[in-house]
């Protein structure tokens, strides 16, 4: 943190820090007013951003330049089409959150020569359709085959049962 050379204000370069009052170890009645840290990219708040961008020499640097001075972890760069003209690509970011991906993605808008056609977050789309799947042990080919396994395995079970020879209860 840095004073204010005028002002005298405290400048900070986290501007969402908020002040938290915990409880400290003096007793119920004293409170120490802290600085609430501030959140770290993470994959659970991961997006994908499509970009068009002028295929000129840096202009990829400018749009990584730009997802890390609004504090993105870029994690793959793709390239889905390239023109004389254009670069689409796939840009994977992690954010600390929803409103920081927004902004994330505000940033490289601004950017000239380059227009976000598209963002996707990742870890709702890993979730569409569900995770889990389940097969079947052996292929079905006709309508038969979906009451086979069951009748043959009850019928094996009843007729083993049959089998057993019975014991006296004493």
């Amino acid at each position: 943190m840095s004073k204010g050379a005028a002002s005298g204000e405290t400048l900070s370069a986290f501007p969402q820090e908020k002040p938290v009052h915990m409880q400290n170890e003096n007793g119920p009645g004293q409170t120490v007013a802290r600085k609430e840290a501030p959140r770290a990219p993470s994959a659970s708040y991961s997006i994908t951003m499509r970009v068009r961008i002028d295929n000129k020499v840096g202009m990829i640097g400018e749009v990584v330049s730009a997802i890390g001075r609004a504090g993105g972890d870029v994690g793959a760069i793709d390239i889905v089409q390239a023109t004389g003209v254009h670069v689409i690509r796939d840009i994977t970011v992690d954010a600390a959150s929803v409103e920081h991906g927004q902004e994330i993605v505000d940033h490289v808008g601004e950017l000239p020569g380059v227009e976000v056609v598209n963002v996707s977050d990742r870890t709702f789309l890993l979730h569409l359709g569900g995770k889990i799947k389940s097969e079947n042990k052996a292929p079905l080919k006709t309508r038969a085959d979906l009451r086979w396994p069951t009748r043959l395995a009850w019928r094996a079970s009843v007729w083993r049962s049959t089998m057993i020879p019975k014991r006296p209860i004493r």
